[in-house]
């Protein structure tokens, strides 16, 4: 940069315009994920598009099926609950898991068919199968 360019940058309209910029992004994605921002933590989980289905595994340990929704919207699909704290016995305890209120939101990159779906919760593991709208299924690939 010149000199003359030095003198004209203000570094305090450009942190305006960069927090102006997050707070668009940050308002767009609460419209869109509603339930993370209101959750105490995120599960990890991951997603695997099979030809047939796409299948979700999120890490869930310590969660009892009782304490744990599956929702699925359209193409959204949505794991709330919540994972309580342990009562301690009385000496010290150092924890580092995140323990009170969960969400897991997705958006499908497909259409799905839900009367086929199904969840599992095994070992802290829940596994979401959600099979392909018959349509979906077929792909014509052009080269």
């Amino acid at each position: 940069m010149k000199t003359e360019e030095l003198i004209r940058w203000d570094p305090f309209a450009e942190m305006t315009r960069l927090n102006e910029a997050l707070q668009r992004y940050l308002s767009a994605w609460e419209r869109e994920f509603p339930a993370q921002l209101e959750s105490g933590f995120t599960p990890l989980g991951a997603m695997e598009e099979a030809e047939d289905a796409f299948e979700l595994e999120i890490a869930l340990p310590g969660i009892d099926r009782d304490d744990v929704q599956v929702e699925l919207i359209g193409r959204r699909l949505r794991v709330v609950g919540e994972r309580p704290e342990r009562e301690g016995g009385g000496g010290r305890r150092h924890q580092t898991r995140a323990t009170g209120r969960f969400a897991f939101d997705v958006v499908l990159p497909g259409d799905v068919d839900p009367d086929g779906a199904s969840a599992t919760l095994s070992d802290g593991v829940l596994t979401i199968r959600l099979p392909k709208a018959e349509w979906a299924r077929h792909r014509i690939v052009v080269n």
